[in-house]
């Protein structure tokens, strides 16, 4: 997995459904979708919510502007889903009285972590360099923009990069006080991942 590959982010394409009750958010363009967000989570203009491989590019999804709703779709079975441009990624209901107030990732979680603080997207097996001669990916002290590439998650020997996302109170750019879980250790989905500070 090249630690040079482009990072970028770019705008889900927007469609009302046939009954204009809900809004679509489509796939902008051929690739492999993971980093899904969640059944139920409210969405909002700006937020992340999501990745596209696609050409050796890990590009963040980014909700279009005017889309505020709770996401009624399911997460695709697949950590690496197959989608073509135009292909439904998200089905969104309004919700009533929704804003930009929500899961805020700065509150004091069960696991102990607080502050700023990036969680785990999927489970599975976590390393924090590319190969294991390679130097870790990211450090403490550095600063992370969304879409930046903080880790590899191994599930069923599968590799998957963990890209940062500025979602759930998130900001788009952090400076990192520490990653929370060791190279090549076990993770669950939600666990407490990097520990930051604003930027």
């Amino acid at each position: 997995m090249s630690r040079s590959a482009l990072q970028s982010s770019i705008e889900l394409l927007f469609e009302r459904s046939a009954d204009g009750e809900c809004a679509q958010l489509l796939s902008p363009d051929v690739g492999h979708f993971t980093h899904a967000a969640d059944s139920g989570r409210v969405l909002t203009s700006g937020e992340s919510v999501g990745t596209l491989l696609s050409l050796g590019q890990a590009r963040t999804l980014v909700v279009p502007p005017g889309v505020c709703g709770a996401v009624r779709s399911q997460r695709p079975e697949l950590l690496h889903a197959p989608v073509e441009r135009g292909e439904l990624l998200y089905e969104i209901a309004p919700v009533e009285g929704a804003t930009e107030q929500h899961a805020s990732s700065t509150e004091t979680a069960s696991d102990g972590a607080t502050g700023l603080v990036f969680r785990a997207p999927q489970s599975g097996r976590f390393y924090q360099r590319s190969a294991p001669d390679a130097p870790t990916l990211i450090s403490p002290g550095q600063i992370i923009t969304a879409g930046t590439v903080v880790g590899l998650i191994e599930v069923m020997k599968t590799f998957a990069q963990v890209v940062y996302m500025a979602s759930d109170g998130l900001p788009h750019k952090a400076r990192v006080l520490e990653v929370l879980v060791p190279d090549g250790a076990d993770m669950e989905r939600g666990d407490a991942l990097i520990r930051l500070e604003p930027s």
